[in-house]
Order: C-alpha cells, then sequence, then structure tokens
C-alpha cells in the first residue's frame, strides 16, 4: 500500500495521500482506552413475521411438499407464437 496506493495522485484532492497524512497528523486524536465502534454498535436485524419462532405461515402462502408438487412442462414453440399470430 505504502508503494502504490500513498504515492498515487488522487482524483479528489489532487494530492498524494501520505502528504496530506502528514498535514493533517496534528490534528488526529488518539483513541486509546477507547472501546472499538464495532463493540459499541447495537446489532439488530429486521426478521420477517414467518422467520421468527410461533408464527405460523398461512395456508395460501405455504408451498406444496415436492410428492404434492405437478411436474413441470415447458411449452411448446408454437404455444408461445400463437398469441403474436392471433393478433391484427
Amino acid at each position: 500500500m505504502a508503494t502504490i496506493a500513498d504515492v498515487r495522485i488522487h482524483s479528489t484532492t489532487h494530492e498524494r495521500p501520505i502528504d496530506r497524512f502528514a498535514q493533517e497528523r496534528a490534528a488526529l486524536v488518539a483513541t486509546t482506552g477507547q472501546p472499538s465502534f464495532r463493540l459499541e454498535a447495537p446489532l439488530a436485524r429486521v426478521v420477517a413475521a414467518r422467520a421468527r419462532p410461533g408464527t405460523a405461515i398461512p395456508p395460501h402462502r405455504r408451498r406444496a411438499p415436492p410428492s404434492r408438487r405437478r411436474p413441470w412442462k415447458a411449452p411448446s414453440p408454437t404455444a408461445l407464437l400463437a398469441p403474436l399470430a392471433s393478433s391484427p
């Protein structure tokens, strides 16, 4: 990183990042003694109602078990072209 990213010219600032860091070093504040951001950030997730324990999926939302499903058949090419042929 020090040989490629730090010495290239940045497209927005038009400066080398290593030179910019040298200028801003005095303004940086030490974070020793402070917990990491990951430890401080709350971990919250949004879970769908059907994924929560104790909630039932309504019958109209359930998928049939494989033994009850009809096999899928690809439509014939003529069936796909029939609506085009009947249009004016």
